[in-house]
């Protein structure tokens, strides 16, 4: 679907390991994407983030992308079905240093979110204020630039500052706590897709949803998402959270992934 919609934008897939970077390189030419695959690196950033002591250790490799081969990106988790161009993000660089999608369209998602990030104790404790936890977002899709800081950087800051800290991240969320701190103290300009449009009253910013928002959505006939509303001033630019696993429960989600993954299997 990535393809589809943005056909010349270069794309850089960053495998986990080496067993999917070789199922990978078949696809390179087909999709036009080039592989990242630093194991030296990838094995400092899981060793590093261990120390967080939660979650998968591959969803703390994306701190590699302050390291790749782009100056300005956007972060993709793998498990997102992307349904429009993503040009409108480039200039969102002119405003923030980096910069995470909306978490969900619900007015309780922000909240929800913080507390599912951080334990409350982290507020009491002084280590960030009030304004440093409420800013809304997800760690599956990232904008930012090397303006934002080096991966090394990050990691020493990691290795300076995790003791102290890990009792305040939910182990429930993975890296989220973790990337949420990170931004937070960076001393750099920080928002979300949604905070800027509603900051600047605008539909030019698109949004992206869960999978597990779909009592919310509305898959239309064209396969892309609207908000089950009808309105389409408010766009969807992805899906997150998606995968046939994901959406077994939910029928509309479900052809909606079905009829991208066919449609790549068919090109």
């Amino acid at each position: 679907s990535f393809r589809h919609f943005n056909p010349t934008i270069p794309l850089i897939f960053m495998p986990h390991d080496e067993v999917n970077t070789l199922k990978t390189r078949s696809l390179a030419n087909k999709y036009d994407f080039q592989i990242f695959f630093n194991s030296s690196l990838f094995e400092e950033i899981d060793q590093t983030c261990h120390l967080t002591g939660g979650g998968n250790s591959s969803q703390y490799q994306k701190l590699a992308m302050w390291s790749g081969p782009l100056d300005e990106f956007l972060y993709l988790d793998t498990d997102t079905v992307v349904l429009d161009s993503i040009d409108f993000v480039w200039p969102l660089l002119e405003q923030v240093d980096v910069a995470m999608a909306h978490l969900g369209i619900s007015s309780d998602f922000k909240e929800n979110d913080r507390q599912s990030n951080l334990k409350e104790g982290i507020i009491d404790s002084d280590i960030l204020g009030q304004d440093q936890t409420d800013h809304d977002g997800q760690t599956g899709v990232i904008l930012s630039s090397k303006r934002f800081g080096s991966t090394e950087g990050l990691l020493e800051k990691i290795k300076a500052e995790v003791t102290a800290i890990k009792e305040h991240f939910s182990s429930m969320s993975t890296d989220q706590p973790l990337f949420h701190y990170l931004f937070a103290t960076s001393g750099k300009r920080y928002s979300s897709f949604s905070r800027i449009a509603d900051e600047k009253s605008t539909n030019k910013i698109k949004l992206e949803v869960r999978a597990s928002d779909e009592s919310n959505l509305k898959v239309t006939h064209d396969h892309r998402v609207l908000l089950n509303t009808g309105d389409e001033s408010t766009p969807i630019f992805l899906v997150n959270w998606a995968s046939k696993k994901k959406f077994n429960k939910h029928r509309p989600l479900n052809e909606l992934w079905q009829f991208w993954h066919d449609l790549s299997l068919s090109e």
